[in-house]
């Protein structure tokens, strides 16, 4: 873009777009998943003192990473510079459980068998196999982290009610541990009722969700765990349609989370929240709030870009087709600065134009079709051609400011006959 050009957008902008404070949070504005979460590195079902190395089994919690909030993940597969004869590599490993092995032998066998299912995803085996040592060894430490596994292998391939059952048998198995355990096992089974709630959530039923979310908020746990919950919980009473609590909670969760990336989402559903009990102003205020944050030395910037765009998408157009002009031309006026792509911007100009062009402000719609059309003449002469869609808007804001030349050279003709 040019600088002449960058004037003209700049000039633009006063006229709608004061500077609000940032939902009490001064000058320090607040700040925002949805974020990948990935394992907790926690360890748990280690075995006793003086065992020998053979015997040390480290669970692999990056099998348990999510790519979502609610627990929802990416199955694994093998990657394509491996390969292995599977079925030679599980004949290898029956032909061992099948031999006279010392107990501790075979245990470690069945978990690397588990292992291997695990890595090249084969899932329903693996589930099998974890189900034989739970059977064959239901006292060893590891088991309540085995049920772990369970549930999110069921979970995995929707056995929902199946996989709550085995997130209930850490609880349960957890209160056999002795003392020297309890440290840990208080880590697993916080997990576990974590696990609890995420899996409601994912099978749809938020009233069940909810109340697992609102029991963990009692509970103690670490500021990255609270913050989830806090906001799981925000979410679901909004899924419920319960706005009020939604509002309170979220509200809330910015006052005590102002630099955490679920910040810009909390924004996202607060000003929604508020659409649907009909406060526009306040919805337009959580609007402004997170698209005018100066997040550019901030890491996960690209996360706040996501959100400032598709809550200022989102809102802009619903405030446009209820006919709120002035507040659909503030969302897009502070929008316009996000990103000089023509992709991004040009259709934020031509909606600027058309919010321009009801409010009767004619020179200035003009002026923000003249950026998309002078915009779409440099990249012609560089030779560049641009996609169906951006091409639609070039015409379409050719015409627009073609129309509103004539009308205003139709309109002077005729105050000047009147005039005469």
């Amino acid at each position: 873009m040019t600088r002449s050009l960058l004037s003209v957008l700049a000039a633009m902008m006063p006229l709608f777009l004061p500077t609000l404070s940032m939902s009490g949070q001064g000058a320090a504005a607040p700040t925002l998943e949805r974020q990948a979460q990935g394992g907790d590195g926690l360890v748990f079902g280690a075995q006793p003192s003086g065992a020998s190395t053979m015997d040390v089994y480290e669970p692999d919690w990056a099998r348990f990473d999510k790519g979502g909030l609610f627990g929802g993940r990416q199955s694994g597969a093998p990657s394509a510079d491996e390969s292995v004869d599977l079925l030679a590599a599980e004949s290898h490993y029956l032909e061992l459980l099948n031999m006279n092995l010392p107990e501790r032998q075979r245990m470690k066998t069945l978990l690397d068998l588990a292992q291997m299912y695990n890595k090249y995803n084969v899932r329903p085996k693996e589930a099998a196999v974890y189900e034989r040592f739970i059977e064959s060894y239901p006292q060893d430490p590891i088991v309540p982290e085995i049920y772990m596994r369970l549930g999110f292998l069921y979970r995995d391939i929707g056995a929902f009610n199946t996989s709550l059952a085995k997130f209930y048998s850490v609880l349960n198995s957890s209160l056999s541990v002795n003392r020297a355990e309890m440290e840990t096992y208080k880590l697993l089974s916080l997990k576990a009722q974590i696990e609890i709630g995420d899996t409601y959530y994912s099978m749809g039923d938020y009233p069940e969700a909810a109340k697992c979310y609102l029991r963990l908020k009692r509970l103690d746990m670490s500021r990255e765990d609270r913050m989830k919950i806090d906001f799981k919980y925000a979410y679901t009473q909004y899924l419920l349609k319960d706005y009020a609590t939604t509002i309170s909670s979220l509200q809330g969760f910015i006052r005590a989370y102002p630099d955490e990336s679920l910040i810009p989402e909390a924004h996202f559903v607060l000003a929604n929240a508020y659409k649907q009990i009909n406060q526009p102003r306040a919805a337009l205020t959580e609007v402004l709030n997170l698209l005018q944050y100066q997040d550019q030395r901030r890491a996960d910037s690209a996360l706040w870009a996501y959100w400032k765009k598709r809550t200022g998408n989102q809102l802009g157009n619903e405030f446009y087709e209820q006919g709120d002009f002035e507040s659909a031309l503030r969302i897009y006026q502070a929008m316009a600065p996000l990103s000089e792509d023509p992709s991004w911007l040009w259709p934020v100009l031509f909606q600027m134009g058309l919010c321009f062009e009801r409010l009767r402000f004619v020179t200035r719609a003009m002026d923000a079709y003249a950026i998309i059309i002078h915009g779409a003449d440099d990249l012609a002469k560089q030779g560049v051609s641009l996609p169906g869609n951006l091409s639609d808007i070039v015409e379409q804001a050719r015409w627009r400011s073609s129309h509103l030349d004539w009308k205003n050279q139709t309109e002077r003709e005729l105050m000047s006959i009147m005039a005469q």
